[in-house]
C-alpha cells in the first residue's frame, strides 16, 4: 500500500529537525461591515511554512482558548484549500470535525479538524485509519467514539457523524450543540458558554464571558478575524488561494498544479521552490538565503540533499511511518506492534524499548514500562 503524500509529509516533519465590541450588524452587510479592530496582527507571519512534498502552504491561527489541562478548548483555524467549513472555504476548525458514513450508515472517513481526510478500514471490532498514526473509531451510546489521537482523549460522534463531544481521562471536557442546519450553536465547557452566530451559512460571530470573536467576508472568503483591538487580516488570487498575510506584508505565488512557487514579503525569509517528476520519482528543490535542499520522493524512500551536501534517507512502511533513517554513518529505526504502536526505536545513542501496554477505560493506550538505552 503505497502511503498518502501528506502522510508521507507528516514522516518527514518527524525526522526533520478579535474581536471589536462594535454590534453585531444584519447579514447582509455580511461582505461589507469593517471590524472596528485598529492593531494589525503580524505575528501571522510566523506561522507559515510550506510542505515541500506537496508543495502546500501550511497555517494555522489560534483564534480563541478557553480553559486550561484536561478542560481546554481551542479553536484553531487552519487553511485547507479543498474545504468548505464553517468559516467559508479554504478553512477548517474543530467545528467541522466529523465522520462520512458509507450508504449502510457505517464510518468510512475521517475528517479533522485541520481538515485533512483520513480512509478508514474495518479492524476488530470497529474500525481505524489505513494510514499515518493509528485511530480507532466504535460504535459507541447512539454514535460513535474516535480514540487514539492523543493520551487519554476521546471525540463523541452522533449516529449522524457529526463532532459532539470531547471526554478526556474519562472526565467530560466539553460538548457542542447543533442548530436545525447541523451548525454548531453552543459550545460548553467548565470555562462558561460559546455562543456562535452564522450569516449566509459562515460564521460570523463567537460570544462568550468577556469576549467577542468576529469574522468578516468577502467574496464568500474570510478576510478578517478579530478580537479586541487586534485583527487578522487574508487576500485571495483569482484561484482562491490565500497569497496575501497581514495587508500584503506576506506573500505566495503558486503554479498551475496549486504547489506553493516562492514566499516573498517584508516578515518571512524569501523562499522558492521548484517541482520535477522522473516516472515514480517527485524531485523537490527549495533556495532559501541562497541555500539550495533538494528532495527526492518515491512511494516510499524520501532522500534529501542539504545544503552541505550531505544526505539522508528516510525509509517508510505501507502506513507512511517512518522505519528506517539513515545519515552518513548515524542509523535510526522504528519498530510497531500489531495495533500500530511503537514498541521499539534504535538511535545512535542506543536502543528504546516500550512495553505492557494498559489499555485504560478511555480508550488512552500508553507503556507501562520502557527501557532506556542505558538499560
Amino acid at each position: 500500500m503505497t502511503p498518502a503524500p501528506h502522510l508521507r509529509a507528516t514522516a518527514l516533519a518527524l525526522l526533520l529537525p478579535l474581536l471589536a465590541s462594535a454590534p453585531l450588524r444584519a447579514a447582509e452587510h455580511l461582505d461589507r461591515e469593517p471590524l472596528r479592530a485598529t492593531i494589525l496582527d503580524r505575528t501571522c507571519l510566523d506561522r507559515v511554512s510550506v510542505d515541500p512534498l506537496r508543495g502546500a502552504l501550511s497555517y494555522a491561527r489560534r483564534d480563541l482558548v478557553l480553559g486550561e489541562g484536561p478542560d481546554r478548548l481551542v479553536l484553531e483555524r487552519r487553511w485547507a484549500p479543498d474545504l468548505v467549513g464553517s468559516c467559508g472555504a479554504g478553512w477548517s476548525t474543530v467545528l467541522d470535525a466529523r465522520l462520512e458514513l458509507d450508504e449502510r450508515g457505517q464510518p468510512f472517513l475521517f475528517q479533522d479538524e485541520s481538515g485533512v481526510l483520513q480512509l478508514l478500514e474495518p479492524h476488530a471490532d470497529g474500525w481505524r485509519t489505513r494510514f499515518g498514526r493509528v485511530l480507532r473509531v466504535e460504535a459507541a451510546e447512539g454514535g460513535w467514539r474516535l480514540l487514539g489521537r492523543r493520551r487519554g482523549e476521546e471525540w463523541r460522534f452522533g449516529a449522524e457523524g457529526r463532532l459532539r463531544e470531547c471526554r478526556r481521562f474519562g472526565h467530560l471536557a466539553w460538548t457542542l450543540s447543533r442548530d436545525q442546519q447541523g451548525r454548531v450553536s453552543r459550545a460548553r465547557g467548565a470555562w462558561g458558554e460559546l455562543k456562535l452566530v452564522y450569516a449566509e451559512g459562515r460564521l460570523l460571530e463567537v460570544r462568550g464571558p468577556g469576549l467577542a470573536l468576529r469574522y468578516a467576508y468577502e467574496q464568500g472568503r474570510l478576510v478578517e478575524a478579530a478580537r479586541g483591538e487586534r485583527f487578522a487580516r487574508y487576500g485571495y488570487d483569482a484561484e482562491g488561494r490565500l497569497n496575501r498575510l497581514a495587508r500584503g506584508q506576506g506573500r505566495f505565488r503558486y503554479d498551475e498544479a496549486g504547489r506553493v512557487t516562492g514566499i516573498a514579503n517584508s516578515g518571512l525569509a524569501g523562499e522558492r521552490y521548484a517541482y520535477r517528476r522522473e516516472g515514480q520519482t517527485l524531485h523537490v528543490e527549495r533556495t532559501r538565503r541562497g541555500e539550495r535542499t533538494r528532495w527526492q520522493v518515491g512511494e516510499t524512500r524520501i532522500v534529501t540533499v542539504l545544503p552541505t551536501g550531505g544526505a539522508e534517507l528516510v525509509e517508510l512502511d505501507a502506513r507512511g511511518r517512518p522505519l528506517r533513517r539513515v545519515r552518513g554513518d548515524l542509523r535510526w529505526a522504528w519498530r510497531y506492534d500489531e495495533q500500530g504502536r511503537l514498541v521499539a526505536r534504535e538511535t545512535p545513542q542506543g536502543s528504546w524499548r516500550l512495553g505492557r501496554f494498559q489499555d485504560f477505560a478511555w480508550g488512552s493506550e500508553a507503556p507501562r514500562e520502557v527501557t532506556l538505552p542505558s538499560g
